[in-house]
């Protein structure tokens, strides 16, 4: 039985006053229990489990000039953001929180005093609303960079512009399919990360679904042999970060 209009706003007010934003590392096997009983509510938001892994990657990298040089290219990405019409005075202060944050985890190397910030700037829901909302500007800037490539998935809206501003830009609305591959495009697949999805649907089988986008080929990227992989764990109307070690050599 397909979700009614009320029932998806029920979620949604679920979500919105969820907290903490962030947890700890905890155990898979807690998702295991839980997806076990059932119709369990997950609360966590698509954007920010993609923007948090990414950072995440970084620190867990170990490598300070990985993470500034991750700084200058996120940097560059103003240019996009201004070909797509964006004033500097509409994204500036998105852009500088999630600059900062990455100069402090380069900063709390070789400690991993990274650590301590990510988690503190996630769960502070200013910073957090800040870096998210970066991530939505960037991907819809790309988006429209790019509206040949994207622009035949789209068929509800007449335009990329349109497209854009009901779905990916408003804070309150989780991006859907075509966001989140525009958002793994412009900022994570470059980072050198791959992604992964893990999809528990109820289709038969015991066989999980799985979708994969891999880190984008570059001589910046090419000193990495195993590049980090951000999992996210995927339910209906839900994405959530599936947090497995990593190590990048």
């Amino acid at each position: 039985m397909a979700i009614t209009d009320e029932e998806l706003a029920h979620l949604q007010q679920l979500s919105n006053n969820y907290g903490p934003l962030v947890s700890v590392r905890q155990s898979s096997q807690n998702i295991t229990e839980e997806y076990a009983q059932a119709d369990i509510v997950y609360v966590h938001k698509t954007t920010p489990a993609l923007a948090f892994g990414y950072c995440e990657a970084l620190l867990q990298s170990a490598d300070p000039q990985r993470v500034l040089a991750e700084v200058a290219r996120l940097e560059s990405l103003n240019t996009v953001l201004n070909a797509a019409g964006y004033e500097a005075t509409i994204y500036e202060d998105f852009v500088e929180e999630t600059l900062q944050l990455l100069k402090r985890i380069a900063d709390g190397f070789p400690d991993q005093d990274g650590s301590t910030a990510l988690l503190d700037s996630f769960n502070d829901r200013e910073i957090c609303n800040a870096i998210i909302m970066h991530f939505r500007l960037v991907t819809s800037a790309w988006m429209k960079k790019h509206a040949k490539e994207y622009g035949g998935f789209n068929e509800d809206f007449s335009t990329i512009d349109q497209y854009c501003a009901t779905r990916i830009e408003p804070h309150a609305v989780e991006i859907e399919n075509l966001g989140l591959q525009t958002c793994i495009d412009a900022i994570i697949k470059p980072a050198g990360i791959n992604v992964q999805v893990l999809v528990l649907d109820r289709t038969p089988g015991e066989q999980v679904n799985q979708l994969q986008w891999n880190a984008e080929a570059s001589a910046a990227n090419a000193q990495y042999s195993s590049p980090p992989t951000i999992r996210l764990l995927y339910r209906p109307y839900d994405i959530n970060r599936l947090v497995t070690g990593w190590k990048v050599y």
